[in-house]
């Protein structure tokens, strides 16, 4: 059985088996910081517990103490690459992940998940035809596994491959029919070619099967709201946001949610929250710019468009929001110039 060892202020605890580490972290004994190192080689059997089991060790920010004697890794054995992958994947380090994961790629027998995980970074990464790539190879490998199936759907989605996302989620659900992820990829196919009716129905599906599933409760959030039921996807995503209140994402959703509702403080509010958590996005100053300009907040307003155009120069709609602004406070000649860049853009009045 394999062995590992906890190292925890310099100190090295263990000999450990694996149900006894699974048995540490189920009662509160396995700190976040603990870093797990494992001895002959590494773990050999990841896969089969990472569904029902985390290590802390993947999600720890610090590598153990230098000069610390710790059990030797054999550096020859692909589990020491396919560990070091995992560690820099939970970390955020992903291209540093992908270069573990492209050493271990031929040699590890179960290379399933190691092209799981590699397309993981990719997809992170923004590589989306390489995240493609080694989700095509995963199902080769595992072709009853709706997973791979439910990504490269959403994936494919993104890239306008819409035959290939729709045939993707719909077999992704054919495989897990209860897999809750599956059914949010085929409402969001369903959603993209405007079959109103597929898509709710496919959302519902994801919710019963994951009550918990706050992706599930945000995207159908943004599908409501784009259908101008405002009232319904403020329903949705304060769920999403109750279940996940760290994510910066559906802030900004559920600020576009309140514009809608006229609640342009309300929309500020969540902007600001949306800041506070994540990147201020172009998209972010400009939707705040937009409520501040509802409120007559016109100067504040200008401010905010005026930072949406530093982040990306060639943003039509803030151009034209600020005209808009230039105008109320009878600024005719910079609003007329704000105006013809937005048409030169690209800019269509709706």
């Amino acid at each position: 059985m394999s062995k590992c060892f906890i190292i925890r202020d310099e100190q090295t605890i263990g000999p450990f088996s694996l149900d006894d580490l699974k048995d540490q972290a189920t009662d509160g004994r396995l700190l976040r910081t603990d870093f797990i190192d494992f001895a002959n080689g590494g773990f050999p059997r990841i896969a089969d517990s990472m569904d029902d089991f985390t290590f802390p060790s993947l999600a720890s920010e610090q590598d153990p103490p230098e000069g610390l004697i710790r059990p030797v890794l054999d550096l020859e054995d692909p589990d020491t690459f396919l560990t070091r992958g995992l560690y820099y994947s939970r970390l955020g380090e992903f291209e540093l992940a992908i270069l573990y994961f492209d050493d271990v790629i031929d040699a590890y027998d179960s290379a399933e998940l190691v092209h799981a995980s590699r397309g993981f970074c990719h997809e992170m990464l923004g590589n989306n035809a390489s995240a493609i790539s080694d989700f095509s190879k995963q199902i080769e490998l595992e072709p009853d596994n709706p997973d791979p199936y439910m990504r490269r759907s959403h994936l494919s989605l993104l890239q306008e491959d819409i035959e290939q996302s729709l045939s993707d989620a719909v077999e992704a659900c054919r495989l897990g029919p209860e897999h809750s992820a599956s059914h949010v990829s085929l409402a969001l196919v369903y959603a993209h070619l405007e079959d109103n009716k597929q898509a709710a129905e496919a959302f519902a599906a994801a919710i019963k099967f994951d009550p918990k599933n706050h992706v599930a409760y945000a995207c159908r959030g943004i599908f409501l709201n784009d259908l101008a039921e405002h009232g319904k996807a403020l329903r949705d995503l304060n769920i999403a946001i109750e279940i996940d209140p760290t994510n910066s994402w559906y802030y900004e959703k559920r600020g576009w949610a309140c514009a809608g509702e006229d609640d342009f403080e309300g929309a500020i509010a969540d902007f600001n929250k949306s800041m506070e958590l994540g990147p201020s996005t172009a998209e972010l100053f400009n939707g705040r710019g937009c409520a501040l300009e509802l409120l007559e907040r016109y100067e504040d307003a200008i401010t905010d468009q005026t930072e949406a155009i530093r982040l990306v120069p060639d943003y039509a709609e803030a151009y034209y929001d600020r005209h808009v602004c230039y105008l109320a406070i009878g600024k005719t000649e910079l609003a007329e110039t704000d105006e013809a860049k937005a048409l030169e853009l690209g800019y269509e009045d709706e």
